[in-house]
């Protein structure tokens, strides 16, 4: 009987050398480690598996399985992938030229061309992936890095976390990715399919010609419909001397209607693209270049925030799991580790991402919560969405009736008295997912400004949700309790 490989038997790694470090996530550190067959040097990804749950797990299974299909000069390589009592280990080739965007602005001319260039790396990438009907869902400039220092580095595609194999059919695969570089489909929990990366790519474009992006919100929920409704301009005077080819490929790459979206193998073939040397400008783009730089800064101060927010959460969930053991009671679920990179970038740099999984109680929660939002400011057209359209109710209002239809919510939404700001959020909720039914509880908290001052009131609210075909969810029937003050 063979005995089996373990990393260390194929890798040298100084645990306790601080420069071996790469980058590290809660659960997980990227180190630099070298092979004992022939001395070149690694990347590392260990993840610590003694706090994950077991669809988490799947999901490190699933990206080392999708990292090893593709092959590409412009993806990191992936070399191995060990399952070692408790840890996890995926190790790649060593990239070392940092990501994209960082390296732009210290060059000293850039124009159309060479965007041209950068976004012909990262289409085909892409083309790889949906050529293996791999699906990445979270193109954005952190996962864009160079694959050295050198002039004319290879640009790289990284961090396959959230990727997905394609189904035969558009399907929803789960709310995932990272908000700015969404697709609307994804926005609205539609199906969708790898138009979402050309969709991501196509921000990206508008970025590296710009300086900024296309969509930007501090209100994430904002930032969601401006993409839902795919608001986006080209303004002066940083657009003036941008080709219309290159607009016209943004446009197609932006387009709302996912099946009028161009291909991957359409943009590869656009004249922008396939003709640049005779299409794209070659003006300087020095705005471009100092407008970048504010963009990097901001991106990964606001992840900075985020990722010591993520840290203090995962704390205190840790220490709120302690005392349960301690009094003997069922452990919590804890907070999801963020995705960490395999580059040479501190975990603080990277921006935050999302992935609810389309079976998960913790995706119907977030579209309860969702809904509760779109009640606290009106948006019919987000609760319209979220409910089917033979709701059924038992409302306080109408004691002993049950309420089908959305006529009296409709009712409610247009002719709901104006108050200065509205909060709204879900006390201690509780979800069970029964097959494709979802049964949510919780206390609801609203707080509403009015010309009198603060006024504050808590219902008991029961929710039923239905999937109604893979990943979506309807809200079917709720019953709330009296207003209580």
């Amino acid at each position: 009987m063979s005995r089996v490989e373990h990393f260390e038997d194929k890798y040298e790694l100084d645990w306790d050398d601080p420069s071996a470090v790469l980058g590290s996530g809660a659960f997980s550190t990227v180190y630099r480690c070298r092979s004992k067959v022939d001395g070149q040097l690694y990347a590392a990804k260990v993840i610590k598996a003694h706090n994950l749950r077991p669809t988490e797990k799947a999901k490190i299974e699933r990206e080392a399985q999708i990292c090893a299909m593709v092959h590409s000069d412009h993806i990191v390589k992936f070399h191995s992938f060990y399952r070692e009592s408790g840890v996890y280990y995926l190790v790649f080739e060593l990239v070392t030229g940092g990501e994209l965007f960082d390296e732009i602005v210290t060059r000293t001319y850039y124009n159309e061309k060479d965007a041209s260039e950068c976004i012909r790396q990262i289409l085909e990438s892409l083309k790889e992936c949906h050529r293996n009907g791999i699906i990445h869902r979270d193109v954005k400039p952190e996962n864009l890095i160079l694959e050295s220092r050198t002039p004319n580095a290879p640009v790289k595609l990284t961090d396959f976390g959230l990727a997905v194999m394609a189904e035969p059919t558009p399907t929803f695969y789960g709310f995932a990715g990272t908000p700015g570089y969404l697709a609307p489909e994804v926005c609205f929990r539609d199906p969708y399919d790898k138009p979402v990366d050309v969709w991501a790519t196509g921000v990206i474009l508008y970025i590296l010609l710009a300086g900024y992006p296309p969509f930007w919100h501090d209100d994430t929920q904002q930032l969601y419909e401006q993409i839902k409704a795919a608001q986006y301009d080209f303004p002066s005077p940083e657009w003036d001397t941008v080709t219309a080819e290159a607009k016209d490929l943004i446009n197609r790459m932006l387009t709302r209607d996912s099946k009028k979206r161009i291909t991957v193998d359409e943009a590869l073939a656009h004249p922008w693209i396939a003709k640049r040397e005779e299409v794209a400008s070659g003006l300087h783009r020095q705005v471009t270049i100092d407008l970048i730089k504010r963009f990097n800064a901001r991106r990964k101060l606001k992840a900075g925030v985020k990722a010591v927010m993520s840290t203090a959460r995962i704390r205190a969930s840790l220490m709120m799991k302690k005392k349960l053991l301690v009094l003997g009671e069922q452990e919590e679920e804890h907070a999801v580790e963020p995705e960490t990179s395999v580059t040479p970038t501190p975990a603080a740099a990277l921006e935050p991402v999302v992935d609810e999984a389309s079976d998960d109680p913790k995706t119907v929660l977030a579209l309860n919560e969702r809904l509760l939002h779109a009640i606290a400011n009106a948006d019919w057209a987000t609760y319209d969405a979220l409910t089917d359209d033979s709701l059924t109710a038992i409302e306080p209002e109408a004691p002993g009736v049950l309420v089908e239809g959305k006529a009296f919510h409709k009712f409610f939404f247009d002719n709901a008295p104006a108050v200065k700001a509205t909060t709204t959020q879900m006390l201690n909720p509780k979800c069970r997912v029964i097959g494709d039914v979802a049964i949510v509880t919780y206390s609801r908290l609203v707080q509403s400004a009015t010309g009198g001052g603060l006024k504050s009131s808590r219902h008991e609210e029961t929710r039923v949700w239905q999937q109604i075909s893979s990943g979506v969810w309807r809200n079917i029937h709720f019953h709330r309790s009296e207003t209580k003050a």
